[in-house]
């Protein structure tokens, strides 16, 4: 028997107490792997978003809502509370460190008859203001593809589960995955921005992609006009369009 896990579980004894990756099994053995995901983080605007959402469907894949709301009324909220030049409205502030958070978006999206990818709020991120700092959640999204699929196996010591290499169970999947990311690399760059430490200026090269009308939006935002962090992304073009 098959299984699709999302999470990045170990391949671990199913009874007993064995807990750890079983030494038989390993890179040499033909299709198993550990399991882990690619993953892209980027953030379009809402507009770059739905071109994107056509895009997909174009190579028919469906975007769902979890909880069923419209995509692009909940990536435009992620969006707009992310460049907003208003004071968040999810802040806090403890000793010197603040923290914001970010509304977050999260979505499936199905391939028929295959494994599908999942868009998920990035990790937190934690950057320096001379003497302070902020945190902030679900900053830019990501999307993921799993590299392993769980199966079933069972042996003199018990049941327990391996994880296989995707494209022997989908093959259609990680195809698809670079379609769509080189997709979205093809309207982006790499996020760069200069950020205050207590003595200098640094450079700062998160893995986020960003398009050139992101980067004019987030150069003009509170979060990086209160926290001084100068956009360096599509430098040249931002400068002339604001001069």
């Amino acid at each position: 028997m098959t299984q699709l896990y999302i999470f990045d579980i170990c391949a671990t004894r199913k009874f007993g107490c064995y807990g750890q990756y079983n030494q038989k099994l390993n890179e040499k053995n033909m299709g198993t792997i550990k399991n882990g995901f690619w993953k892209l983080s980027f953030i379009l605007t809402p507009n770059e978003f739905r071109d994107f959402v056509k895009y997909c469907k174009e190579l028919e894949i469906e975007f769902n809502d979890q909880r069923g709301e419209d995509i692009q009324e909940e990536y435009t909220k992620f969006y707009n509370s992310l460049i907003s030049d208003k004071h968040p409205k999810k802040y806090l502030k403890q000793d010197s460190i603040s923290y914001i958070t970010i509304n977050s978006f999260v979505c499936s999206l199905n391939v028929k008859d295959s494994i599908g990818f999942i868009i998920s709020p990035a990790n937190m991120v934690h950057w320096t203001h001379y003497r302070e700092a902020v945190r902030i959640q679900g900053w830019a999204v990501q999307i993921t593809l799993q590299k392993g699929v769980s199966v079933d196996k069972e042996d003199e010591k018990g049941k327990y589960f391996i994880y296989e290499d995707i494209q022997l169970h989908s093959p259609k999947s990680y195809p698809l995955y670079l379609q769509i990311i080189s997709y979205i690399k093809n309207i982006t760059k790499p996020l760069r921005f200069k950020i205050h430490n207590i003595d200098d200026v640094e450079e700062i090269k998160p893995p986020v992609r960003i398009s050139e009308q992101v980067a004019i939006d987030l150069a003009n935002s509170w979060i990086f006009k209160n926290y001084e962090f100068e956009m360096i992304s599509y430098q040249k073009k931002i400068n002339v369009k604001f001069s």
